[in-house]
């Protein structure tokens, strides 16, 4: 595997739990570097997308391609080498905060994972906790708040650097302040990688290359922040409804 790319191309895909149609013929190809997100109502098919395209779970119709090879080609091993996935359900475990972020990359050095943490904000919640990085977590991480927890695995993408970054709503749980530092550290940190986003908050996605609006696992609009504010259409409409809720 040539870990520096990160092109992903998606043909004829479609995915159904039971009888409900979650994923409807989606073809879509995003290249190395290129940022995109899915927006959407709840149950549009954005997180679907993320967990296909992990292998989280997958589809007999329709084909996925990682720098133009069928993604079934790879090991599931092969797969997560490729990527960095930042999720709303952060996934800890009882070990260290250290061995926790060095899951990413067994490799990574203390200075490195210290680095990681300053950068995804953890600095200070650390500092405060009896035995800084070596603190033992208690199991999922329960012993911290979920900002925290979800810090943690922004922290371990990090340190991963895969060449594609997949962000499922990687703010959800934290204050609006801390999310535009965390964004601010995402554009430094995902800088000539692929980074593909599904996105509620749609402040953190107005510079990316490419939004998709999908409805009932169909795109029915794509193109950049501006170009779909000016169609005046569906991305306009939740822009309105999303800006209106951040006023309140």
């Amino acid at each position: 595997i040539n870990a520096d790319v990160g092109e992903i191309a998606i043909k004829n895909l479609s995915f159904q739990y039971g009888e409900r149609k979650i994923i409807d013929d989606l073809s879509l190809s995003i290249k190395k570097g290129e940022k995109i997100a899915f927006v959407g109502e709840s149950g549009s098919g954005k997180s679907t997308i993320i967990k296909l395209i992990s292998r989280q779970i997958s589809s007999k119709k329709g084909e996925i391609f990682y720098d133009g090879i069928d993604y079934y080609n790879f090991t599931p091993n092969e797969n997560r080498k490729k990527l960095a996935l930042i999720s709303q359900e952060a996934t800890l475990f009882p070990m260290s905060i250290a061995d926790n972020i060095r899951i990413g990359n067994p490799d990574v050095s203390n200075e490195e994972i210290i680095m990681a943490l300053k950068m995804s904000g953890c600095e200070e919640f650390i500092k405060a906790l009896p035995e800084g990085i070596d603190t033992v977590l208690t199991e999922k991480g329960n012993n911290l708040s979920g900002g925290q927890r979800q810090r943690l695995t922004i922290a371990r993408a990090i340190v991963k650097n895969a060449p594609i970054f997949l962000l499922d709503e990687p703010t959800s749980a934290l204050d609006l302040e801390t999310e535009n530092t965390i964004c601010n550290t995402f554009d430094e940190v995902t800088r000539d990688h692929t980074v593909i986003a599904v996105a509620h908050r749609l402040n953190t996605i107005k510079n990316y290359d490419r939004i998709y609006v999908l409805e009932h696992g169909r795109i029915v609009e794509q193109g950049t922040h501006k170009e779909l504010l000016n169609q005046q259409g569906r991305y306009y409409q939740m822009y309105q409804d999303y800006s209106r809720e951040e006023i309140e």
